[in-house]
């Protein structure tokens, strides 16, 4: 039987975070295996959180777009920004905004969140590791509403923030979900772990970042 943490863990490529399966399309990709897979996992999460045990291995799948790899290189120590393509056998990373315009001029829209967040992240990244996660918003992408609360759509979804989340997000100019740490000496033999270590990270105005993981 397949057991809803194996199902829920991100699948990698090489040890590399790169793509997760949504459960409905696992009938559709592997047939009546794929169901059995899905159907099991979902109800042992549900029972896992209706029994109120210890939910630390469980984090949340946000809707953010795009993906971003960032952080200090293991060898050359400077910071850099990249998408998924970090990994590639020829990985494009960018420590400049140069680079971002030679590497990714194609893509505008990429462009300008990896601008933002080769302006922004470096605030409150460590100063040591690599990290990813989803950009959630960059300005000009949220918008208030009459009752003080605050929304943005990343992706398909729209999330919206009131109180002292909503003040906090209004004032930031960029947001990112870090959900990934990359351990190892190298880019090349560096593997994925979802347990992040976030007491590291800084606090900076512009920039609000969350943990991933889910009470």
């Amino acid at each position: 039987m397949f057991s809803f943490l194996s199902f829920l863990k991100e699948e990698a490529e090489g040890e590399k975070l790169k793509h997760i399966t949504h459960a409905e399309d696992r009938p559709l990709q592997h047939g009546s295996r794929g169901f059995t897979h899905a159907y099991n996992a979902l109800n042992q999460a549900h029972d896992h959180l209706k029994s109120g045990g210890n939910s630390s291995a469980l984090t949340m799948k946000y809707d953010g777009s795009p993906a971003v790899v960032f952080g200090h290189h293991p060898e050359t120590g400077k910071f850099f920004v990249a998408s998924k393509s970090a990994f590639n056998v020829n990985p494009k990373l960018n420590y400049t905004h140069k680079d971002i315009e030679r590497n990714h001029g194609h893509a505008p829209g990429l462009m300008e969140k990896l601008h933002a967040g080769l302006n922004h992240l470096k605030k409150i990244a460590p100063k040591t590791g690599v990290y990813q996660g989803d950009l959630m918003y960059s300005e000009g992408d949220k918008k208030e509403d009459k009752r003080g609360g605050v929304s943005f759509t990343p992706n398909t979804i729209t999330y919206t923030a009131r109180g002292d989340q909503a003040d906090k997000i209004k004032r930031s100019k960029l947001g990112v979900i870090v959900h990934t740490q990359y351990r190892g000496k190298n880019l090349q033999s560096m593997h994925a772990d979802p347990h992040v270590d976030l007491h590291n990270f800084g606090s900076h105005p512009d920039v609000w970042h969350q943990s991933a993981n889910h009470d």
